[in-house]
């Protein structure tokens, strides 16, 4: 029986996974995908059509509303998912479900512990220890959707990838520049706006105007010029709220500091220009909007992180944001291909990890 633990590398979800029947899997997808009632009915039908393999009976049907709402009743997220769905004017108990839907885990705010540095790339990474941690994706609604992770130990950069960086890449990537852009159009690795502001100059402002597909071919580049054991990846969603925590105030989930929106300013500032936190990490919050690898999922509790989606997540808010309007749970979903002024990336670091023959 072959198994691998990098299975864990962006982050086991307890309680989902391994131990999942296919049908129960595809079940959390569902939940995990569901923005409206008529969506939920939907995913209910597809469930049982799925869990009956194609022949949907009473004994089924029973058997696969019970499974829901056994997901349902297990997860911390399952009240906001029951809050978003449900209508306060034909649910009587709608004021109970938001109550507690509101509430929230006396360890949210706990962040993993810094156990070292490297540099290597023309990178700086800040380097995490494993743990167990919860985490709060924020649904459509704005209420924080709790779920559970293992998560193994991370590097996460310093900073944002600056122009400077960038501008080392495409001097030994040219099927990236701006001269290529028309064939990655049509690749559909890029839209119109990629690299629409670039003019070349090396300086520390984050680069922007790059797409999810360009940022990742940035970090399988960084990933050559790292210590063997490591490569480079966008960090997945917990990856980097567990990162912004320790540059945040451990007391609250705002960030103290952090390039917001001015009536002056009309892009981003040079990487580090609101200061670095204790942890040495530079706007988490504020700047630009940053790239995860994860698809976005409106309630990423239930997801059971098998694929991909046409959506990635982006996470800490930009310069065109109101300081109090995000913070570390603050979280959105763009197309794969779309570039703007507002969004730039990080990379992290994970150690390389081979599979290995597990004995039973």
């Amino acid at each position: 029986d072959l198994a691998s633990t990098s299975t864990l590398q962006d982050g086991g979800v307890f309680g989902a996974g391994a131990d999942d029947k296919p049908e129960m899997a595809f079940m959390r997808d569902i939940l995990s995908m569901t923005v409206s009632p008529v969506a939920a009915r939907d995913g209910l039908r597809a469930s049982i059509i799925v869990g009956s393999k194609g022949r949907p009976g009473p004994l089924s049907i029973v058997a696969n509303a019970r499974s829901f709402a056994s997901i349902l009743a297990g997860s911390k997220s399952g009240s906001v998912w029951l809050k978003d769905l449900l209508s306060q004017k034909t649910y009587g108990d709608y004021a109970s479900v938001a109550k507690v839907a509101k509430s929230s885990p006396p360890d949210i705010a706990s962040a993993p512990g810094i156990v070292g540095r490297l540099s290597a790339g023309g990178q700086a990474f800040v380097l995490f220890s494993a743990g167990k941690f919860t985490l709060a994706g924020q649904a459509p609604s704005g209420s924080a959707a709790f779920y559970d992770v293992l998560m193994p130990s991370f590097g996460i950069a310093e900073t944002e990838v600056t122009n400077a960086q960038w501008s080392r890449f495409l001097s030994e990537n040219p099927n990236w520049s701006l001269g290529n852009k028309a064939e990655l159009e049509k690749a559909g690795l890029v839209d119109p706006d990629y690299l629409s502001t670039w003019t070349g100059v090396s300086d520390s402002r984050p680069v922007t105007h790059i797409s999810w597909y360009a940022a990742s071919a940035y970090c399988e580049w960084l990933s050559k010029r790292l210590p063997p054991q490591y490569k480079a990846v966008l960090p997945s969603e917990g990856m980097w709220e567990l990162a912004a925590r320790a540059a945040t105030n451990k007391s609250s989930t705002q960030g103290n500091t952090g390039v917001w929106a001015d009536a002056t300013r009309n892009g981003p500032e040079p990487v580090g220009s609101a200061a670095s936190s204790p942890a040495g990490l530079s706007d988490m919050l504020g700047n630009v909007w940053e790239w995860t690898n994860d698809a976005y999922r409106p309630y990423p509790a239930f997801a059971a992180w098998r694929f991909s989606g046409s959506e990635k997540a982006v996470r800490g808010g930009s310069w065109a944001n109101e300081r109090d309007s995000i913070d570390v749970h603050s979280r959105g979903g763009i197309v794969a291909q779309h570039s703007s002024a507002f969004l730039g990336f990080r990379p992290a670091i994970v150690q390389r990890i081979a599979q290995r023959i597990v004995q039973r």
